[in-house]
Protein backbone atom coordinates (compact mmCIF):
# COMPACT_ATOMS: atom_id res chain seq x y z
CA UNK A 1 0.00 0.00 0.00
CA UNK A 2 1.58 3.77 -1.26
CA UNK A 3 1.62 6.70 1.02
CA UNK A 4 -0.86 9.59 0.48
CA UNK A 5 -0.22 13.17 0.68
CA UNK A 6 -1.83 12.86 4.44
CA UNK A 7 0.89 10.69 5.59
CA UNK A 8 3.51 12.40 3.93
CA UNK A 9 2.08 15.56 5.81
CA UNK A 10 2.20 13.72 8.95
CA UNK A 11 5.92 12.25 8.14
CA UNK A 12 7.15 16.39 7.58
CA UNK A 13 5.08 17.14 10.54
CA UNK A 14 6.93 14.66 12.55
CA UNK A 15 10.33 15.75 11.38
CA UNK A 16 9.75 19.31 11.74
CA UNK A 17 8.28 18.66 15.54
CA UNK A 18 12.13 16.58 15.78
CA UNK A 19 13.68 19.66 14.46
CA UNK A 20 11.98 22.28 16.87
CA UNK A 21 12.75 20.06 19.47
CA UNK A 22 16.92 19.83 18.37
CA UNK A 23 16.58 23.37 18.40
CA UNK A 24 16.10 23.37 22.08
CA UNK A 25 19.49 21.88 23.14
CA UNK A 26 21.50 23.67 25.37
CA UNK A 27 24.36 24.24 22.59
CA UNK A 28 21.38 26.22 20.64
CA UNK A 29 20.93 28.84 22.73
CA UNK A 30 24.81 29.79 23.03
CA UNK A 31 27.19 31.88 20.70
CA UNK A 32 28.70 28.50 19.45
CA UNK A 33 25.26 28.09 16.99
CA UNK A 34 26.36 31.56 15.43
CA UNK A 35 29.93 30.86 14.79
CA UNK A 36 30.38 26.93 14.47
CA UNK A 37 26.51 25.93 12.63
CA UNK A 38 25.54 29.60 10.55
CA UNK A 39 29.15 32.11 10.02
CA UNK A 40 30.83 28.54 8.52
CA UNK A 41 28.29 28.71 5.66
CA UNK A 42 29.44 31.65 4.84
CA UNK A 43 32.48 30.38 3.60
CA UNK A 44 33.94 30.33 0.31
CA UNK A 45 30.24 31.08 -0.69
CA UNK A 46 29.79 33.83 -3.80
CA UNK A 47 30.00 37.51 -2.45
CA UNK A 48 26.21 37.80 -1.92
CA UNK A 49 25.33 35.03 -0.45
CA UNK A 50 28.31 35.10 1.83
CA UNK A 51 27.57 38.87 3.03
CA UNK A 52 23.91 37.78 3.66
CA UNK A 53 25.02 34.67 5.71
CA UNK A 54 27.79 36.76 7.65
CA UNK A 55 24.94 39.67 7.78
CA UNK A 56 22.46 37.20 9.74
CA UNK A 57 25.01 35.19 11.59
CA UNK A 58 26.62 38.07 13.55
CA UNK A 59 23.07 38.90 14.46
CA UNK A 60 22.23 35.58 15.98
CA UNK A 61 25.19 35.70 17.73
CA UNK A 62 24.69 39.00 19.05
CA UNK A 63 21.01 37.89 20.55
CA UNK A 64 21.26 33.79 20.51
CA UNK A 65 18.70 33.02 22.88
CA UNK A 66 16.41 35.03 21.16
CA UNK A 67 16.51 34.10 18.59
CA UNK A 68 17.17 30.30 19.30
CA UNK A 69 13.63 30.66 21.04
CA UNK A 70 12.10 31.96 17.73
CA UNK A 71 13.70 28.84 15.64
CA UNK A 72 12.61 26.62 17.69
CA UNK A 73 8.99 27.42 18.38
CA UNK A 74 8.68 28.45 14.52
CA UNK A 75 9.45 24.71 13.78
CA UNK A 76 7.54 23.42 16.36
CA UNK A 77 4.49 25.30 15.23
CA UNK A 78 4.87 23.82 11.88
CA UNK A 79 5.14 20.50 12.37
CA UNK A 80 2.23 20.86 15.17
CA UNK A 81 0.22 22.71 12.37
CA UNK A 82 0.61 19.32 9.98
CA UNK A 83 -0.57 17.13 12.22
CA UNK A 84 -3.29 18.93 12.61
CA UNK A 85 -5.78 18.95 9.06
CA UNK A 86 -7.40 22.35 9.44
CA UNK A 87 -3.98 23.75 9.91
CA UNK A 88 -2.60 22.08 6.80
CA UNK A 89 -2.35 24.44 4.27
CA UNK A 90 -1.25 27.30 6.21
CA UNK A 91 1.60 25.00 8.19
CA UNK A 92 2.83 23.77 4.42
CA UNK A 93 2.76 26.91 3.09
CA UNK A 94 4.92 27.87 6.52
CA UNK A 95 7.47 25.02 5.80
CA UNK A 96 7.92 25.79 2.10
CA UNK A 97 9.19 29.54 2.85
CA UNK A 98 10.72 28.42 6.13
CA UNK A 99 12.48 25.94 4.79
CA UNK A 100 13.81 28.86 2.01
CA UNK A 101 15.29 30.58 4.69
CA UNK A 102 17.06 27.96 6.95
CA UNK A 103 18.54 26.55 3.09
CA UNK A 104 19.95 29.66 2.30
CA UNK A 105 21.21 30.55 5.68
CA UNK A 106 21.40 27.92 7.55
CA UNK A 107 22.72 25.40 4.84
CA UNK A 108 24.68 27.80 2.66
CA UNK A 109 22.65 26.52 -0.20
CA UNK A 110 24.00 22.71 0.19
CA UNK A 111 27.16 23.63 -0.49
CA UNK A 112 26.69 23.53 -4.13
CA UNK A 113 28.50 26.33 -4.90
CA UNK A 114 31.26 26.13 -2.70
CA UNK A 115 32.46 23.14 -4.37
CA UNK A 116 33.18 19.45 -2.77
CA UNK A 117 29.64 19.20 -2.06
CA UNK A 118 28.80 15.39 -2.82
CA UNK A 119 26.09 12.83 -1.28
CA UNK A 120 28.50 11.80 2.04
CA UNK A 121 28.37 15.37 3.02
CA UNK A 122 24.58 16.32 2.69
CA UNK A 123 24.66 18.47 -0.25
CA UNK A 124 22.15 19.79 -1.76
CA UNK A 125 20.84 19.91 1.59
CA UNK A 126 18.69 18.65 3.65
CA UNK A 127 16.06 21.48 3.89
CA UNK A 128 15.52 21.65 0.08
CA UNK A 129 13.72 17.99 -0.01
CA UNK A 130 11.17 19.56 2.84
CA UNK A 131 9.82 21.40 -0.13
CA UNK A 132 9.93 19.23 -2.88
CA UNK A 133 7.77 17.19 -0.38
CA UNK A 134 5.46 19.91 0.79
CA UNK A 135 4.84 20.66 -2.60
CA UNK A 136 4.09 17.03 -3.28
CA UNK A 137 1.53 16.73 -0.33
CA UNK A 138 -0.31 19.90 -1.03
CA UNK A 139 -3.98 19.06 -0.54
CA UNK A 140 -5.63 19.51 -4.47
CA UNK A 141 -8.84 22.23 -5.26
CA UNK A 142 -10.90 18.78 -5.53
CA UNK A 143 -11.39 16.65 -2.39
CA UNK A 144 -9.81 13.70 -3.32
CA UNK A 145 -10.02 10.84 -0.49
CA UNK A 146 -7.46 8.56 -2.09
CA UNK A 147 -4.72 11.39 -1.74
CA UNK A 148 -3.06 10.47 -4.86
CA UNK A 149 0.99 12.32 -4.75
CA UNK A 150 1.69 13.61 -8.25
CA UNK A 151 3.14 12.14 -10.70
CA UNK A 152 6.05 14.86 -11.31
CA UNK A 153 7.23 13.32 -7.75
CA UNK A 154 8.91 10.52 -10.00
CA UNK A 155 10.57 13.21 -11.85
CA UNK A 156 12.03 14.80 -8.45
CA UNK A 157 13.65 11.47 -7.07
CA UNK A 158 14.87 11.36 -10.78
CA UNK A 159 16.57 15.20 -10.85
CA UNK A 160 17.87 14.31 -7.19
CA UNK A 161 19.90 11.09 -7.90
CA UNK A 162 21.23 12.90 -11.63
CA UNK A 163 22.27 16.28 -9.52
CA UNK A 164 24.07 13.24 -7.07
CA UNK A 165 25.80 11.93 -9.99
CA UNK A 166 27.02 15.28 -11.63
CA UNK A 167 28.04 16.45 -7.99
CA UNK A 168 30.56 13.15 -7.90
CA UNK A 169 32.04 14.03 -11.23
CA UNK A 170 33.21 17.61 -9.92
CA UNK A 171 37.10 17.92 -9.46
CA UNK A 172 36.34 18.62 -5.67
CA UNK A 173 34.50 15.15 -5.46
CA UNK A 174 36.24 12.82 -7.43
CA UNK A 175 39.18 11.55 -5.89
CA UNK A 176 38.99 8.49 -3.14
CA UNK A 177 40.97 10.74 -0.05
CA UNK A 178 38.31 13.26 -0.78
CA UNK A 179 35.45 10.75 -0.55
CA UNK A 180 37.31 8.77 2.30
CA UNK A 181 37.38 12.01 4.08
CA UNK A 182 33.98 13.07 4.13
CA UNK A 183 32.83 9.79 5.06
CA UNK A 184 34.39 9.49 8.30
CA UNK A 185 34.22 13.25 9.02
CA UNK A 186 30.87 12.53 11.22
CA UNK A 187 31.60 9.59 12.93
CA UNK A 188 30.81 11.31 16.45
CA UNK A 189 28.46 9.41 19.21
CA UNK A 190 27.98 6.36 16.26
CA UNK A 191 27.99 2.75 17.39
CA UNK A 192 31.57 1.10 17.18
CA UNK A 193 30.21 -0.79 14.76
CA UNK A 194 29.00 1.47 12.59
CA UNK A 195 32.30 3.34 13.02
CA UNK A 196 34.24 0.61 11.69
CA UNK A 197 32.17 -0.22 8.75
CA UNK A 198 32.43 3.48 8.01
CA UNK A 199 36.35 3.21 8.19
CA UNK A 200 36.32 0.10 6.30
CA UNK A 201 33.84 1.73 3.05
CA UNK A 202 36.46 4.89 3.40
CA UNK A 203 39.18 2.84 3.07
CA UNK A 204 37.91 0.82 0.13
CA UNK A 205 36.94 4.33 -2.03
CA UNK A 206 40.42 5.72 -0.88
CA UNK A 207 41.53 2.60 -2.80
CA UNK A 208 39.42 3.22 -6.07
CA UNK A 209 41.45 6.79 -6.14
CA UNK A 210 41.05 8.89 -9.29
CA UNK A 211 38.08 6.24 -10.36
CA UNK A 212 35.85 6.56 -6.86
CA UNK A 213 34.02 9.73 -8.04
CA UNK A 214 33.15 7.61 -11.04
CA UNK A 215 32.26 4.38 -9.21
CA UNK A 216 29.98 7.01 -6.67
CA UNK A 217 28.53 9.03 -10.50
CA UNK A 218 27.40 5.52 -11.70
CA UNK A 219 25.52 4.12 -8.86
CA UNK A 220 23.84 7.48 -8.39
CA UNK A 221 23.45 7.51 -12.34
CA UNK A 222 21.64 4.58 -12.64
CA UNK A 223 19.15 4.96 -9.41
CA UNK A 224 18.19 8.51 -11.17
CA UNK A 225 18.06 6.86 -14.67
CA UNK A 226 16.48 3.77 -13.80
CA UNK A 227 13.20 5.57 -12.09
CA UNK A 228 13.13 7.42 -15.34
CA UNK A 229 13.05 3.92 -17.46
CA UNK A 230 10.36 1.75 -18.13
CA UNK A 231 7.95 0.73 -14.93
CA UNK A 232 9.21 -2.48 -14.30
CA UNK A 233 12.28 -1.13 -13.46
CA UNK A 234 11.25 1.97 -11.24
CA UNK A 235 10.63 -0.23 -8.20
CA UNK A 236 14.13 -1.01 -7.87
CA UNK A 237 15.33 2.20 -8.57
CA UNK A 238 13.53 3.81 -5.30
CA UNK A 239 14.94 0.60 -3.42
CA UNK A 240 18.34 1.11 -4.06
CA UNK A 241 18.30 4.71 -3.55
CA UNK A 242 16.44 4.32 -0.28
CA UNK A 243 19.05 1.92 0.89
CA UNK A 244 21.61 3.54 -0.17
CA UNK A 245 20.38 6.72 1.72
CA UNK A 246 19.63 4.64 4.61
CA UNK A 247 23.59 3.44 4.38
CA UNK A 248 24.92 7.13 3.70
CA UNK A 249 22.96 8.50 6.79
CA UNK A 250 24.50 6.19 9.25
CA UNK A 251 27.96 5.85 7.66
CA UNK A 252 28.49 9.43 6.42
CA UNK A 253 26.02 11.58 8.36
CA UNK A 254 26.22 9.95 11.43
CA UNK A 255 22.46 9.68 12.22
CA UNK A 256 22.43 13.43 11.54
CA UNK A 257 24.84 14.05 14.29
CA UNK A 258 22.52 13.87 16.61
CA UNK A 259 24.23 11.88 19.15
CA UNK A 260 26.62 15.03 19.41
CA UNK A 261 23.90 17.53 21.22
CA UNK A 262 25.04 19.81 18.42
CA UNK A 263 22.69 18.34 15.41
CA UNK A 264 19.81 20.56 14.25
CA UNK A 265 17.55 18.44 12.05
CA UNK A 266 18.61 14.68 11.06
CA UNK A 267 20.13 15.60 7.60
CA UNK A 268 19.28 14.44 4.27
CA UNK A 269 18.54 10.16 5.34
CA UNK A 270 15.35 10.17 6.25
CA UNK A 271 13.90 12.55 3.89
CA UNK A 272 15.35 10.70 0.96
CA UNK A 273 13.99 7.58 2.33
CA UNK A 274 10.44 9.74 2.40
CA UNK A 275 10.84 10.64 -0.88
CA UNK A 276 11.75 7.27 -2.21
CA UNK A 277 8.33 6.02 -0.96
CA UNK A 278 6.53 8.95 -2.28
CA UNK A 279 7.98 8.69 -5.63
CA UNK A 280 6.54 5.20 -5.37
CA UNK A 281 3.41 5.80 -4.13
CA UNK A 282 3.04 8.06 -7.03
CA UNK A 283 3.48 5.30 -9.67
CA UNK A 284 0.59 3.33 -10.96
CA UNK A 285 -0.75 0.67 -8.53
CA UNK A 286 0.82 -2.93 -8.59
CA UNK A 287 2.65 -1.70 -11.47
CA UNK A 288 6.44 -1.92 -9.65
CA UNK A 289 8.04 -4.42 -9.65
CA UNK A 290 6.64 -6.26 -11.98
CA UNK A 291 8.83 -9.39 -14.21
CA UNK A 292 10.64 -8.29 -17.12
CA UNK A 293 9.15 -9.88 -20.05
CA UNK A 294 12.19 -12.13 -20.65
CA UNK A 295 12.42 -13.00 -16.98
CA UNK A 296 8.85 -13.92 -17.22
CA UNK A 297 9.41 -16.56 -20.43
CA UNK A 298 12.71 -18.12 -18.98
CA UNK A 299 10.42 -18.64 -15.66
CA UNK A 300 7.41 -19.76 -17.73
CA UNK A 301 9.08 -22.18 -19.93
CA UNK A 302 10.70 -24.13 -16.61
CA UNK A 303 6.69 -25.03 -15.21
CA UNK A 304 4.88 -28.00 -16.45
CA UNK A 305 1.51 -27.07 -18.05
CA UNK A 306 -1.32 -27.65 -16.08
CA UNK A 307 -3.13 -31.32 -15.63
CA UNK A 308 -6.56 -31.45 -18.24
CA UNK A 309 -9.08 -33.61 -16.80
CA UNK A 310 -9.72 -36.58 -18.93
CA UNK A 311 -12.73 -36.59 -21.62
CA UNK A 312 -15.57 -38.96 -21.31
CA UNK A 313 -14.68 -42.06 -22.08
CA UNK A 314 -11.17 -41.63 -22.42
CA UNK A 315 -9.56 -45.28 -21.80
Amino acid sequence: MGLTKRQIQLGLGVLWILDGALQLQPYMFTKAFAYQVILPQAVGQPWPLRGAVDLVGHLIAAHPLAFDCLFASTQLAIGLGLLLRRSTKAALLASMAWGIGVWVFGEGLGGIFVGGANLFNGAPGAVLFYLVLAAAAWPGKQPDRRGLLPAWTRWAWVATWLLYGALFLLPGSRTGGKLAADLVSSLAGMPNALVQASRDVASWLSGLGAFAGEVMALLCLAIGLGAAAPMRYRGWAYLAGGILALCVWMLAEGFGGIPTGTATDPNSGPLLVLLAMAAASAEPKGALFSRPGWLASILGAGRKPPLRASQPGAA
